[in-house]
């Protein structure tokens, strides 16, 4: 089938993505709604309940219309208007997603004022003083496999180069055929390896996020929040783990296949296959266990607990999912909408971690052709 790799980014990417993307409202905590700070009574609110019934059939209807007008598309066009046609996919995805939420967040933060739904009760905070001695994240020993696994690459290359072919393919269409051919040399075999060690240092870095990230606690259910928050942290450090072998042993594919001389669709489907896995494994993770915790069933109780949620610090969060507290000493937090942890941009540190991300993307993009 033509473009059959197109087709597979499609099914295995766009499509779980969409999802996770409409599923949103429902998967982050009961004490926040489109960004806004709330009470979980305000929640089940009929009103609240509309909007999040609106949002869903809006955006479900919207990112319909998109995936069949790019199947509809992608059939009629050559191979560079193909890549184009898939890059403005993806960025009206972003965009549409995002304008969406904007009108949602704002909807909601003017129901919250007109209907003084500011209630004193959501500004107590509970802080547990012994979070950080509970185990509530994996080993750091849990990467030496990655790095074992890179050094072999590295070992591997190397030691074989001149069985290397002289003509490197660095990148492929949709159709699987070759569309950049580089003369071998060191850089362009290494470069994978370099980003291999670059990703695995990252991977780090999340799973050290994960351990430091402030602490969010339900007032009304000290002990059963603490809970769930670990088992939230934990899942998601495990699956990070994962995540970062799985992105190793890709790199390591990519860096000596043209040693096996393997078929370019085996190098499509591999290059596919890992990140869709990626992708519904943590669509799977955010739907099971929700932001914080907040799925989780507790033996004994229901989903969640009353939840009088955080303190009402809507002020902090500019457009409802921009944290700016500098008078937070927390680097890393939960996400106000979606599954995950933010940066406080209040801290010096938050910008030059965003500084070195974009660096790390764009050398990633300049060697890699």
């Amino acid at each position: 089938m033509e473009h059959w790799s197109f087709w597979l980014l499609l099914a295995t990417i766009f499509i779980p993505i969409s999802v996770i993307l409409i599923a949103t409202p429902y998967l982050t905590r009961r004490t926040e709604s489109f960004g806004i700070s709330i009470t979980e009574e305000i929640y089940w609110h009929s009103d609240v309940r509309r909007m999040r019934k609106k949002y869903v059939i809006v955006l479900a209807i919207i990112h319909s219309i998109l995936l069949i007008s790019a199947a509809i598309l992608i059939n009629r066009l050559d191979e560079q208007q193909m890549s184009m046609t898939v890059g403005g996919y993806t960025i009206a995805v972003i965009g549409i997603s995002f304008a969406a939420y904007l009108f949602f967040h704002f909807k909601m933060k003017r129901m919250k004022r007109e209907r003084e739904w500011t209630n004193p009760v959501i500004q107590s905070a509970i802080i547990d003083t012994s979070f950080r001695r509970r185990k509530h994240s994996v080993s750091f020993y849990w990467f030496i496999p990655h790095f074992v696994l890179a050094l072999s690459t590295l070992a591997i290359v190397l030691l074989y180069y001149d069985q290397f072919p002289d003509q490197l393919v660095m990148q492929y269409d949709f159709a699987g055929n070759a569309t950049t051919v580089v003369a071998k040399s060191y850089s362009a075999l290494l470069w994978p390896i370099g980003t291999q060690f670059i990703m695995i240092v990252l991977f780090l870095f999340i799973n050290y996020s994960i351990v430091i990230s402030k602490q969010q606690i339900d007032a009304a259910d000290p002990e059963a929040s603490v809970q769930r928050s670990m088992k939230f942290r934990h899942s998601w450090s495990v699956f990070n783990v994962a995540t970062g072998l799985l992105i190793t042993m890709l790199f390591s594919f990519i860096s000596i296949v043209p040693l096996l001389a393997l078929p370019p669709s085996s190098i499509l489907i591999v290059s596919t296959a890992i990140p869709a896995l990626i992708v519904v494994g943590s669509i799977w993770l955010s739907i099971r266990l929700g932001q914080g915790g907040s799925r989780i069933r507790m033996p004994g109780g229901s989903v969640s607990s009353i939840g009088t949620g955080p303190t009402d610090n809507d002020r902090h969060w500019k457009l409802g999912s921009i944290y700016y507290n500098p008078s937070d000493p927390a680097l890393f937090l939960e996400k106000r909408f979606g599954i995950g942890w933010t940066l406080n941009f209040g801290h010096p540190l938050a910008w030059l971690i965003l500084i070195i991300l974009v660096a790390v993307i764009i050398i990633s993009i300049v060697l890699g052709g």
